[in-house]
């Protein structure tokens, strides 16, 4: 594990003890340590002001399990940082926080720019800021008549798929001088991954939710985090509840619609279809891409057989059936997916009228 892997699962909040369990070479990791010690103890002091259990949590195993080889391994060049010791004094008492509590989680997800002298849009892997940073309930379910308040993993696998550099093509062709709405966006973390790796190549974002709390989360707390501002030529924040017939028509000029995590409950899956056959039944020659967690086989059978009886048809694009498997994670993601994690398609959805 290399400094800054390390520092990325940190701010993704990994739990502590999987971080510890998946270390094969104590030495090496000790040396990585070391090597590392101003940008993880920089890291460890941001993750504190919002989280300082969690910093707490990291040192606490560290110093339990590692102390004595950290000091047979550090040399005259290479001393461990006394500073580590002293930042964890200061938060010894820092207890676990409520599930409603927020954090600030940034994901490893900005690796494109556009800015090469010939107007290209190409990958870039060296940004000096990789993240985005989202404002979330991380360990909350469910709460506030919403299941929005956290970032799901098929939000995280849409994500990835669109910065994947084997994608680039496909990626590139669909959005280019498109508009995108995101419908059910919960913490916006895909739009907000599109707009800061593709914004010279879309049209705008239109990112909406059917929930005025995570839209005022999103516009003050995600965008700000994020360096966005509004107005925005490029970003658009709106409300749409799926089954009112006065929000859909208020937002008619897009072009693709984006989604994910919108199939875990059966009873929400026809109000779905409802809008995906009005705003891709039309002249335009429209898609969707939603990103789904296979949480319960009938229920995504159920949903694809609605959009089938409904004349809309489907391709799985991309699937995994165990996302937090090592050979996915070191060969097609940044990001970390916890153990257990469900299979995950990607569906690209449109009208049976179409040709796409």
């Amino acid at each position: 594990m290399k400094g800054d892997q390390l520092i990325h699962k940190l701010n993704q909040r990994i739990p502590i003890n999987e971080i510890f369990e998946e270390i094969d070479d104590k030495s090496l990791f000790i040396l990585t340590i070391l090597n590392c010690q101003e940008n993880l103890l920089t890291a460890l002091y941001l993750i504190s002001i919002v989280n300082p259990y969690y910093s707490k949590c990291f040192l606490s195993h560290l110093f339990n399990g590692f102390e004595n080889l950290i000091y047979e391994l550090q040399t005259d060049d290479l001393e461990f940082d006394e500073r580590f010791y002293d930042f964890y004094i200061s938060i010894l008492s820092a207890k676990e926080g409520n599930p409603t509590d927020y954090d600030i989680i940034k994901y490893n997800l900005i690796t494109c720019t556009s800015d090469n002298p010939n107007g290209h849009h190409t990958l870039n892997e060296s940004q000096e800021n990789p993240y985005i940073t989202i404002r979330e309930c991380p360990r909350l379910i469910g709460g506030l008549g919403t299941t929005g308040l956290r970032t799901w993993e098929a939000s995280c696998f849409l994500s990835n798929f669109l910065i994947n550099p084997k994608n680039h093509s496909f990626v590139t062709n669909i959005f280019n001088n498109q508009t995108v709405l995101e419908i059910g966006s919960g913490t916006s973390l895909v739009s907000l991954t599109l707009y800061k790796n593709f914004s010279s190549l879309i049209k705008k974002v239109i990112i909406t939710d059917g929930d005025s709390s995570l839209l005022d989360n999103i516009v003050h707390g995600n965008l700000s985090l994020n360096d966005i501002q509004l107005p925005n030529d490029k970003i658009q924040v709106q409300r749409l509840l799926w089954n009112d017939p006065d929000d859909f028509s208020s937002i008619s000029d897009f072009d693709v619609i984006i989604g994910s995590d919108l199939t875990y409950d059966r009873s929400i899956i026809p109000d779905l279809i409802n809008l995906l056959k009005k705003s891709l039944n039309t002249n335009k020659q429209r898609f969707a891409l939603i990103s789904a967690s296979v949480r319960n086989i009938e229920t995504t059978l159920f949903f694809e057989n609605l959009l089938t009886s409904n004349n809309l048809s489907f391709k799985i694009i991309e699937k995994c059936l165990n996302p937090s498997t090592n050979s996915y994670i070191n060969n097609s993601t940044k990001l970390w997916f916890k153990k257990g994690t469900f299979e995950v398609r990607i569906y690209k959805i449109y009208s049976s009228k179409c040709s796409l």
